[in-house]
């Protein structure tokens, strides 16, 4: 499977969801190649890693054995870097939907999980698991150094900083359960931090944006309906006109694009923005765009 020329960072053998597979990590992509099982003995105690030269070319430290060939199309599998959740030592237990992370000190050593962004044919997305097992301490730090220095990586755009505006009231006043239960653990997952802010009265959010330190920010996120996320955006235009000399929004004057990206969770009666722009009307699909910096450009326009 070719990954548009992407040079290769580190390579080796490892275990996969209980599969032995060649597994190679390079700039943009997660490539694992799954493998007889035959072979699964022998190639799980091989292990390769390859550095990156000056001149961009992969050179291997050390020797093995032919890498069996041709592997079939369906035995190859790709994950793109930016939809990379976060890569945690341990091993996974699911309980419902909460992932908890056990230090693995005494019954399972060199193991990983790397968290990704399923994305199933319906527009919606989900939280995807790999448990990856290393023969050796060394090439498992290796692994877990280079994985995290690429998912960290600002070419990808992931956010650290969120300021989220959670509306009680709105919709089914499901918006603090919709996000304590479903997006907040995501955002722990792929280590965000985030300052969460319930809204008391309507123009809360508006009020609030006015004087916040956006410099600290990589985006708001609304959670709540068509309404709140209005709200919001009214709130930042405002905050960005005054910030160019602009008392208010007049009709008649060039509006400045804000510089911070605006996510929403949804949680209305509607949710018509979320939809028009993901396609799905899902809480889970709408935190994952967030924390994988995906972002669409829209129009705003006023009626008065």
């Amino acid at each position: 499977m070719a990954l548009g020329g992407s040079t290769k960072l580190i390579r080796a053998y490892l275990t996969v969801n209980k599969q032995a597979c060649l597994v190679t990590l390079t700039k943009s992509h997660l490539l694992w190649e799954k493998h007889d099982s035959k072979h699964d003995s022998q190639m799980a105690a091989k292990a390769e890693v390859l550095n990156e030269t000056s001149d961009g070319i992969s050179t291997s430290l050390y020797t093995y054995k032919t890498i069996p060939n041709p592997i079939p199309q369906e035995n190859q599998c790709t994950i793109n870097l930016k939809d990379i959740i976060a890569v945690k030592k341990g091993l996974t237990l699911p309980r419902s939907n909460k992932a908890k992370y056990i230090e693995l000190t005494h019954f399972k050593t060199n193991t990983f999980c790397i968290h990704y962004v399923n994305k199933l044919n319906t527009h919606k997305w989900k939280n995807k698991t790999l448990t990856v097992e290393c023969g050796d301490a060394s090439v498992w730090q290796e692994w877990m150094d280079t994985l995290q220095t690429q998912i960290d990586s600002p070419e990808l755009a992931h956010p650290k900083n969120l300021l989220v505006f959670v509306n009680p009231v709105g919709g089914r006043q499901k918006g603090p359960k919709i996000y304590s239960e479903k997006v907040a653990p995501l955002f722990q997952l792929a280590g965000i931090h985030t300052e969460v802010m319930e809204t008391q009265y309507a123009g809360h959010a508006e009020n609030a944006v006015k004087d916040l330190d956006l410099s600290k920010l990589d985006g708001i996120v609304s959670v709540g309906g068509d309404g709140m996320f209005a709200e919001i955006t009214n709130g930042i235009l405002r905050r960005t006109m005054a910030d160019e000399g602009s008392e208010d929004i007049h009709y008649t004057d060039d509006i400045v694009s804000p510089n911070i990206h605006l996510g929403i969770i949804p949680a209305g009666s509607t949710d018509t923005v979320a939809f028009t722009t993901m396609g799905v009307i899902d809480p889970v699909t709408a935190a994952l765009h967030i924390i994988v910096g995906n972002s669409i450009s829209v129009d705003t326009c006023g009626v008065g």
